[in-house]
C-alpha cells in the first residue's frame, strides 16, 4: 500500500524530468541570428548600435533553431526566441521592433514605412506593441503600406486560443522537438478564433499562416514580461527551405 501511495509522486517526478529535458532541448539548440545592417534600425535611434546617443537601446536578441525529426507529416519545426531589452519601455513606439517576418527578422513601423512596401507585405504579426499580438494586416493605423495592399500580397493569419486554457507549454515543446506535425493539432484543438490577443506572462496563442504556396501552423508563447521574452514556434516543409517567405528589400 505504501508503494501505491508513492506512485503519484514518482509519476510527477518522471513527468517533470521529461518536460524539463524538452525545454532544455529547445533552449540548448538556439543560436543567435546575426544582426544585419537592415536590423540595426536608424542612426541615432533606439536601435542604433553605435552607442553614441542618450536614447541608445540595443536591437532585441533573436535566437533561432530548427528541429527536423522523422515526422509523419514531413514537417520540421522552426523556433525563434526574442528578448527585448527593458529600455524599450522608454522608446518611441514607432521605433520598437515589433513586426515579425517568418525569416526571423523583426522590424519597427518607422523602418517599414520608409522602405520597399514588400517588407510590410511580408510581415505577418506584431509581437511587442501595446502588449498585444495582432495581424500586421490590421495595423493600417501605424503601417502605411498595410492600407489597401495589393490583393493577395499579405499572408492570411488566423489566431486561436483555448477556451478552457492551453496545455502546458512543455507539451507544446515536446511537439516542437519530436513531432512538428503536432503543432497542427495544437492549432486545431484551440477552439476560439480571435482577431488579436492582449497578453500577459504565460499566455499561449496558436496560429495558422497561409500564403499562395504553403500553410504553416504555430504557437506563440509569452515566456516573460520583464524582460519581454517571446517564443515563436512554426512548422515548415521538412524537405523545403526555411526562408521561403519573408524576403526583405530596401
Amino acid at each position: 500500500m505504501k508503494d501505491l501511495k508513492l506512485l503519484p509522486a514518482l509519476v510527477c517526478i518522471i513527468f517533470l524530468a521529461l518536460t524539463s529535458c524538452e525545454d532544455n532541448a529547445v533552449t540548448n539548440e538556439l543560436e543567435p541570428i546575426e544582426k544585419s545592417g537592415v536590423n540595426r534600425g536608424f542612426p541615432g535611434g533606439p536601435n542604433d548600435e553605435s552607442g553614441g546617443t542618450d536614447d541608445y537601446c540595443p536591437y532585441p536578441d533573436i535566437y533561432h533553431t530548427e528541429f527536423a525529426p522523422e515526422d509523419l507529416y514531413s514537417m520540421k519545426s522552426l523556433v525563434w526566441r526574442i528578448t527585448w531589452p527593458d529600455c524599450y519601455n522608454k522608446s518611441d513606439e514607432d521605433e520598437i521592433p515589433t513586426a515579425f517576418i517568418p525569416n526571423g527578422a523583426l522590424y519597427s513601423s518607422k523602418f517599414l514605412n520608409g522602405v520597399d512596401p514588400q517588407n510590410t507585405y511580408n510581415s505577418v504579426f506584431s509581437l511587442y506593441l501595446d502588449n498585444t499580438i495582432k495581424k500586421t494586416s490590421d495595423m493600417g493605423n501605424v503601417l502605411n503600406f498595410a492600407n489597401n495592399p495589393p490583393a493577395g500580397s499579405m499572408e492570411t493569419v488566423i489566431f486561436k486560443i483555448y477556451e478552457d486554457g492551453p496545455p502546458p507549454i512543455e507539451h507544446i515543446q515536446m511537439s516542437v522537438v519530436n513531432s512538428p506535425g503536432g503543432l497542427v493539432h495544437h492549432y486545431l484543438n484551440a477552439d476560439v478564433e480571435v482577431d488579436e490577443l492582449a497578453y500577459q506572462e504565460g499566455d499561449i496563442l496558436t496560429f495558422q499562416l497561409s500564403g499562395p504556396e504553403y500553410t504553416r501552423y504555430g504557437v506563440i508563447w509569452i515566456k516573460s514580461m520583464s524582460p519581454r521574452i517571446i517564443d515563436v514556434y512554426m512548422t515548415a516543409k521538412g524537405n523545403g527551405p526555411s526562408d521561403d517567405i519573408g524576403k526583405v528589400s530596401r
